[in-house]
């Protein structure tokens, strides 16, 4: 019998998880010395598990169920992004070829699972047309419309690490003077011109470049974890009955 992971006493336990490790990104503090007991990582599941009990609670609580998951997996994709990106010596040319590679890798995996959480979420609206009352199939749409807002901010994530990785395939020549040649012509390029930092037209090593590469990837988190707290705020009520 299908089954949907509902948040109980913690409440955000399911998306904040996944904004904490998101943030593994972030460089760790320094410390005077290491802590000799440290706690333990934030619980991903502190829940109950609530058995579908009628055809239609079946078919929104399994789409509901494989959507929330792909948003789980695809926070940890972004945070194993930069990771790489704040990690790796790109001065290298052999760990820069691997991080490029393993971070090709998360953004197609990030892309494709977006993609199909989004028509998860679709089905999932659809769906709600047949709740027993008009009050749950408003409080449905307003759960898919948060979770679908967060599926949407991930694929942008992907949109823009695709231009990471475009930028840092051609970023090979560095003229005497510390100018980014690869990077002058890159910025001529509609695809890198955002309003957000640009960071490819800095004239630093590819090493520190990767490093603001990770910050504006990090800056994306937040968007994506206020649209998966918003979806979690709004589970008990749309599903209210299953």
């Amino acid at each position: 019998m299908n089954t949907f992971v509902l948040v109980s006493r913690t409440r955000h336990a399911i998306f904040a998880a996944a904004g904490a490790l998101a943030l593994l990104g972030a460089e760790p503090a320094e410390s005077a010395a290491p802590n000799p007991s440290p706690s333990p990582g934030p619980q991903f599941k502190v829940i109950e598990r609530v058995r579908a009990v009628t055809p239609f609670c079946r078919a929104v609580i399994s789409r509901a169920d494989d959507a929330i998951e792909i948003a789980l997996d695809n926070d940890v994709r972004i945070g194993s992004a930069i990771l790489g990106l704040r990690r790796a010596s790109f001065e290298n040319v052999i760990v820069k070829g691997k991080s490029v590679r393993e971070l090709t890798k998360q953004m197609v995996g990030l892309r494709k699972a977006a993609i199909a959480g989004d028509a998860l979420v679709r089905e999932l609206k659809a769906e709600a047309k047949a709740a027993p009352t008009a009050e749950q199939a408003r409080n449905l749409n307003s759960f898919a419309d948060a979770l679908a807002g967060a599926l949407y901010r991930q694929r942008r994530v992907a949109v823009r690490m695709g231009q990471i990785i475009a930028y840092f395939d051609a970023h090979d020549i560095i003229d005497p003077d510390g100018v980014d040649v690869a990077a002058n012509a890159l910025g001529k390029n509609s695809a890198f011109s955002t309003d957000r930092d640009q960071f490819y037209l800095r004239r630093e090593s590819p090493t520190a470049l990767a490093r603001y590469a990770a910050d504006d990837l990090q800056e994306r988190i937040g968007p994506i974890t206020r649209d998966e707290t918003d979806a979690a705020d709004r589970v008990d009520a749309a599903f209210t009955g299953c």
